[in-house]
């Protein structure tokens, strides 16, 4: 009996000693693993970092699109009011070269005018000279 006991005392002690050993292992194990937790964890954040930067960044493209599109739009635009403004400047340009012999018409006009003017002043103060002339003629 007494060496059953001490079979089973030393069993016991077997068994007890196996324990502390697995629970040192599990306890190693989760001390192993807690750096490669913090390196998935870091991992997993650092992949939400990168697909919010992508996501950022095709939101950015996405914005710039339609700002090429008004810029392009913009220079057009520019182009139409700078062929306009050639058109009008050279219509006004044709405008004052069609208006240039209606002046001179004008001015000859106004020339003559004077003339004839002129010319009825000295036949005014020619028929008055010869109405004294006439008379005296007659006396």
């Amino acid at each position: 009996t007494e060496a059953l006991l001490e079979d089973n005392s030393t069993a016991e002690e077997e068994v007890e000693e196996a324990d502390e050993s697995e629970a040192e292992a599990e306890e190693e194990e989760e001390e192993e693993e807690e750096p490669t937790k913090a390196l998935l964890e870091e991992n997993s954040t650092a992949e939400e970092e990168v697909e919010g930067a992508d996501e950022s960044e095709a939101e950015e493209e996405e914005t710039e699109e339609p700002t090429e599109a008004l810029l392009e739009d913009n220079s057009t635009a520019e182009e139409e009011v700078e062929e306009a403004d050639e058109s009008e400047a050279e219509a006004e340009e044709e405008e004052e070269e069609e208006e240039e012999p209606t002046k001179a018409l004008l001015e000859e006009n106004s020339t003559a005018e004077e003339e004839v003017e002129g010319a009825d002043e000295s036949e005014a103060e020619e028929e008055e000279t010869e109405e004294p002339t006439e008379a005296l003629l007659e006396d």
